[in-house]
């Protein structure tokens, strides 16, 4: 349901990160998703998985929402 009404995120901007080890929800989601999102950005995180305390989430987090602080 969330991918068919993507156009409503048209003019919002978005930044998605992803554990690449994360094996409970498969990096195709999140590609697909960012791929329906006009305007978002896919970030992949290569030694994580989907706990926001593995190695580089936390930078990615912080990097992903310094890009929308100014």
């Amino acid at each position: 349901m969330l991918l068919r009404n993507m156009d409503g995120l048209a003019d919002i901007p978005g930044i998605l990160i992803h554990g690449l080890l994360d094996h409970g929800t498969p990096l195709i989601t999140a590609r697909r998703l960012a791929g329906a999102w006009p305007g978002s950005e896919l970030v992949v995180v290569g030694g994580a998985g989907h706990d926001a305390r593995d190695p580089g989430m936390n930078e990615a987090v912080i990097a992903a929402t310094d890009r929308f602080r100014d």
